[in-house]
């Protein structure tokens, strides 16, 4: 079982607590037909660079909270991450604080995350959630040079604002240094 599992999957989504969700949640299901199945299928049929540094999970909205999760799950497949507008005020974020204080951060020692947040509509409700974990990955020792945190005050939860922001995010996480 890999350490970065709530203890109570009934009351989960995205692999986090969620007290609002009742039933079982799959993103564990999605996460291992990811790791098992299509990104062998693809490094097999595909001109790839397989390792974590040049493999990117990324998503936004509800894809978001499931990215951020996977790349803490398996820092060693997933070594970039994007996570855009994540949906983390559905989430028990004491619990969350309390995972991350109990997270290993060595594994995230070659780990890039980009976090990305508008302030328009339904983004105004995340901004701090985000930000909060943000800074405690700053907090807990995470590399700065690994972190990225972009938002516009200006854009809402929106495929427009996202992919505003999508050529910086890939210099951050494929290019920087």
């Amino acid at each position: 079982t890999p350490p970065w599992l709530p203890a109570e999957p009934k009351t989960s989504h995205n692999g986090f607590p969620m007290p609002f969700f009742k039933g079982p949640s799959t993103t564990d299901t999605y996460a291992d037909f990811i790791v098992k199945t299509l990104k062998p299928l693809i490094d097999e049929h595909f001109m790839t660079l397989p390792d974590a540094a040049n493999t990117c999970i990324g998503g936004a909205s509800g894809g978001g909270c499931a990215s951020y999760y996977m790349v803490m799950r398996d820092p060693e497949v997933f070594g970039r991450a994007f996570v855009y507008s994540p949906g983390f005020p559905l989430l028990d974020m004491e619990k969350i604080m309390q995972m991350l204080d109990e997270y290993d951060m060595s594994r995230l020692t070659d780990v890039r995350i980009a976090f990305y947040n508008g302030d328009q509509a339904i983004d105004v409700t995340s901004v701090d959630d985000v930000l909060t974990v943000y800074r405690k990955h700053r907090e807990l020792g995470m590399d700065p040079e690994h972190l990225m945190f972009l938002f516009d005050s200006r854009q809402t939860h929106s495929n427009v604002a996202w992919n505003k922001y999508m050529p910086e995010v890939l210099r951050f996480l494929f290019l920087s240094k």
